[in-house]
């Protein structure tokens, strides 16, 4: 089973870590939450998926970390009823991206 978390680090310490995840309020009502992602230099792999929970949003995201120069990335799989805006995040070492989830307009 896996743990729910809103902000997940790597490195660093809890208040600055060198690399996070993390769901966060935008304040915006059609896209009340996005995923922020910032690449530090932390060098381990990994392939891991995480869900990340804030409020009533659930989001599950797929997290694939590698060693070196080389971007990261996440894949992001929004609630039911939702989308992610972008699904797939690209971020190269010491980026940060972003990724609404927003209400799907059917």
């Amino acid at each position: 089973m896996l743990m729910a978390l809103a902000l997940m680090t790597w490195g660093g310490t809890p208040d600055n870590p060198w690399s996070y995840v993390r769901l966060e309020a935008t304040g915006q009502t059609g896209c009340p939450v996005q995923v922020e992602f910032k690449n530090g230099r932390v060098h381990q792999d990994q392939d891991v998926v995480q869900v990340f929970e804030l409020d009533e949003y659930a989001v599950a995201v797929r997290m694939v970390l590698g060693r070196g120069e080389t971007p990261d990335e996440l894949f992001i799989t929004p609630p039911d009823g939702m989308v992610a805006v972008p699904q797939h995040l690209v971020v190269d070492e010491d980026g940060t991206e972003r990724a609404l989830i927003c209400h799907a307009m059917f």
